[in-house]
């Protein structure tokens, strides 16, 4: 499980609260105190107009439990928007006498598409390796393709920014714990280093606003057939590997995905990703959770 805001988040504010209500709670304890989490399934209802395609995000989440203690949230996905929605946070784990929650207050984020708006399509995109492919478009994120680099240069770099970055967050992490996290590191190098096709693709996306890549043949079929996605801050040393420069990319989030066909010059990268002008922000609030 790695994980690491990219876009400003230009959203529309609104006074109406959504109505939420916790309907199934699990907590997960793990010998590694980085694995440890309470799940807990929410149903969100959004008022206003529906729109096909529409999405939601807890985007803010902050549980108080019985003793005052805070729970900070860990990590929340952008899912389909249905009425009701069903959304798996995941928080922080309170102790073991923890019986109750008093209360899980935040912010949800509705995210109404345009599939002119936010729908890009690169063609010939492997013709640019290792540059912004987006530049100037979709409000400052930033894609490339990465080609050209040798593969165990660049799967060390990785590990050791990704292993910087966990130590930095968490001081006193233990060998253990941080092998545990390399897991989708050495996942990714694996699938490299196979006979399958294979296309990396990185992206400055902390916050989860690129929803989805494609890449498309000549006739627009999909020819990824499945891929992993692992995410840490970009230092100088895979900057410079990458032949990127720090200011391009703040983070990387890479996506490693293989391929059903050998790449061909005329494919396509098709993005979708989440337009903060067609983002609105509501509250929430759920009282009295009672935990198992």
């Amino acid at each position: 499980m790695l994980s690491c805001c990219l876009l400003f988040m230009a959203v529309q504010l609104h006074s109406q609260p959504l109505e939420a209500e916790v309907k199934k709670i699990t907590e997960f304890r793990s010998s590694l105190p980085l694995s440890s989490e309470l799940r807990l399934r929410v149903f969100i209802d959004a008022p206003g107009r529906y729109v096909d395609g529409q999405k939601i995000k807890i985007r803010e989440a902050l549980g108080i439990d019985e003793n005052g203690d805070s729970l900070q949230l860990l990590h929340s996905n952008w899912g389909y928007y249905a009425s009701p929605t069903s959304i798996n946070l995941k928080m922080e784990l309170p102790a073991r006498s923890v019986r109750r929650l008093k209360q899980i207050k935040g912010k949800g984020s509705v995210f109404k598409p345009d599939k002119e708006e936010t729908n890009i399509q690169i063609k010939n995109f492997l013709s640019r390796p290792n540059q912004n492919l987006l530049t100037p478009a979709a409000h400052q994120l930033k894609v490339a393709v990465v080609q050209n680099i040798k593969q165990d240069s660049f799967f060390e770099a990785l590990g050791m920014a990704y292993e910087k970055s966990l130590r930095e967050a968490y001081p006193n992490i233990s060998r253990k714990e941080l092998d545990a996290h390399f897991e989708m590191i050495k996942l990714s190098k694996e699938r490299s280093m196979s006979d399958d096709p294979i296309i990396h693709i990185i992206s400055d996306d902390r916050d989860g606003n690129i929803l989805s890549m494609n890449i498309l043949d000549s006739s627009g079929q999909d020819v990824v057939v499945s891929g992993v996605i692992l995410r840490c801050p970009m230092d100088k040393a895979l900057s410079k590997l990458l032949h990127l420069r720090d200011q391009d990319f703040q983070h990387l989030t890479l996506r490693t995905l293989t391929l059903k066909d050998r790449p061909s010059t005329d494919w396509s990268l098709e993005i979708q990703y989440v337009d903060p002008t067609l983002v609105t922000e509501y509250d929430f609030a759920v009282f009295n959770i009672i935990l198992p």
